[in-house]
């Protein structure tokens, strides 16, 4: 009998400083990532090898929402608050709750402000956020 898995990105959460953010554009609309591989590899004259774990655990994530959602506002608000007041670092977390990938960071910021771009369609306002201490669970899904 052949595997069976469920995928709805409507199960998929994206909170940062504890407010939920909706408006996912179509198409990809959250990519994370870390900044460095988690090891680097050595290789010495003779091919003897050494593996060198990397403590470097920062990375980024780039959520992409419609132009006119107005988690935007949200987002604007949060970036002006930064900028005036230094406010901005707060806990990211990205779950699907259709399964086991999980994203979080304790320290996450937006990196700056996203450009603006109008044309004949309605597009997709893309914001950036650095993160300290990026955390990925990529898992699987659950019937």
């Amino acid at each position: 009998m052949p595997e069976f898995k469920n995928y709805a990105p409507d199960r998929v959460s994206f909170v940062f400083k504890g407010f939920p953010i909706m408006g996912f554009q179509d198409g990809t609309f959250i990519e994370a990532e870390r900044k460095e591989d988690g090891f680097t590899m050595h290789v010495g004259a003779l091919g003897d090898v050494t593996r060198v774990k990397n403590l470097n655990r920062t990375g980024h994530v780039t959520l992409t929402l419609m132009a006119q959602h107005p988690d935007n506002d949200t987002l604007q608000k949060i970036a002006d608050d930064d900028e005036q007041n230094s406010t901005g670092v707060g806990t990211l977390q990205i779950m699907d709750h259709n399964g086991n990938m999980e994203v979080h960071a304790s320290l996450a910021w937006i990196r700056k402000r996203p450009k603006i771009d109008r044309a004949k369609e309605a597009g997709p306002t893309t914001w950036t956020f650095d993160c300290a201490d990026l955390e990925l669970n990529s898992g699987g899904n659950v019937v």
